[in-house]
């Protein structure tokens, strides 16, 4: 399933999670769950078909509360968490599966000394992932429950966004923002997310429905094709430029270069994200496309040997998602976000405007460093020779 842990492994994507190192990667897996209209709502329902539902996180608590204040809790309560409905339905979506059995383990383990168990723990990665991440949200549960107060609140904002970025046929009827402890990610499946405490927790209110919104798009509105990174010849370098679409377009719903977390959860305070340092190599992919396309429309021969070499040079500086930002930052900047969801549609459309818009910037562009933060200001448009055969590319493999 889709993890912000934040690397495109499949074209559906089902969970995002923060990794250690600073780097925002994507994961992909299976999906599961019921429809979206059989999940019910615990905590606040709404008339725009957005429902916050807290029951995992309220069935936690509730059991956390009765262990660390000394009552009596058998090991088949400690699993009946995951009988919960709200788990019941996480634990259907996970790769597992994860049996009542080992919620015990995982409970057990979070509450080790308050049950009054002695010895060492036998290390399992697994589990201290989730009980490292179970411990934290419990003992920020103030702050947890602010958040979900604040969640609940915020409903209608996502509610717009689904509808501005969400094709009507690809739209749930219903969302579902289900909030429990899991592992430090979001997942969404079947128009439920599922919300771990601890990333609601650090993660701004200012935030959270964009990367909701951008999880969701990620889904919903990926255009299909093959796989760049193993695609060769002309295939190699279009499908190439429909991944710049889908990351950017992701990318700049979440708004991943000014990405931050707050700092006192032990795994999000690692992420950094640097905005300049993200432009840098978007540049950077610009000058190798500028560099590289030219000869390969002049040499259909070695556009069919040297497409792949192409990829797998702009995939070593992440050029999907930096370059793919950029580009959908220099439409906004220069054209207006309404020109961006005009031209996300399609991935001639996407490029087409980017050019457009690019081609208002100074020639030469300023540096990052006298762009004072109006980074779209300093990316180039395709030089005309890079561009004469772009075109008809993507026109060929993504006819309009």
């Amino acid at each position: 399933m889709h993890l912000r842990m934040i690397s495109l492994r499949s074209p559906v994507h089902k969970s995002r999670a923060a990794i250690l190192g600073g780097a925002l990667l994507v994961m992909a897996g299976c999906s599961g769950g019921g429809t979206a209209e059989e999940k019910p709502a615990t905590t606040a329902g709404t008339d725009h078909g957005v429902t916050v539902d807290a029951g995992g996180w309220t069935a936690f608590a509730d059991l956390a509360e009765r262990i660390t204040t000394g009552q009596e809790v058998s090991r088949a309560e400690m699993g009946g968490l995951g009988a919960d409905p709200a788990w019941e339905r996480w634990r259907a979506v996970i790769k597992g599966p994860i049996d009542l059995r080992r919620m015990a383990n995982w409970v057990e383990a979070t509450f080790w000394t308050e049950l009054g168990r002695s010895g060492k723990q036998k290390y399992h990665p697994v589990r201290e992932a989730y009980v490292r991440s179970w411990r934290w949200s419990w003992e920020h549960r103030d702050v947890v429950d602010a958040r979900v107060t604040e969640t609940a609140a915020d409903t209608g904002e996502l509610a717009a966004l689904m509808e501005r970025w969400i094709t009507p046929e690809h739209r749930p009827r219903r969302i579902v923002v289900s909030i429990l402890p899991t592992r430090p990610e979001f997942r969404f499946d079947d128009g439920e997310f599922f919300v771990d405490t601890g990333f609601l927790a650090a993660t701004p209110r200012q935030r959270l429905m964009r990367e909701l919104v951008g999880l969701m798009y990620r889904n919903l509105e990926f255009i299909p094709g093959d796989d760049h990174r193993i695609s060769v010849g002309a295939a190699a370098v279009a499908h190439t430029f429909r991944a710049l679409r889908n990351e950017g377009l992701a990318h700049w719903l979440e708004d991943t270069p000014h990405a931050y977390f707050l700092h006192e959860h032990p795994t999000f305070r690692e992420v950094v994200v640097i905005p300049e340092k993200y432009w840098e190599q978007a540049l950077q992919a610009m000058e190798i496309l500028n560099a590289e396309l030219p000869s390969m429309w002049a040499e259909p021969d070695r556009l069919a040997a040297d497409g792949r070499l192409l990829m797998r040079a702009l995939n070593t500086i992440q050029a999907d998602r930096k370059l793919g930002y950029a580009m959908a930052a220099v439409i906004v900047g220069n054209l207006g976000e309404e020109r961006l969801w005009e031209a996300s549609r399609t991935v001639p459309g996407f490029i087409a405007a980017f050019q457009e818009a690019a081609r208002r910037n100074a020639v030469p562009p300023p540096t990052l460093q006298e762009a004072f933060g109006a980074y779209h200001t300093t990316l180039p448009p395709f030089s005309d020779e890079a561009w004469s055969g772009l075109p008809d590319l993507l026109l060929e493999f993504f006819p309009e």
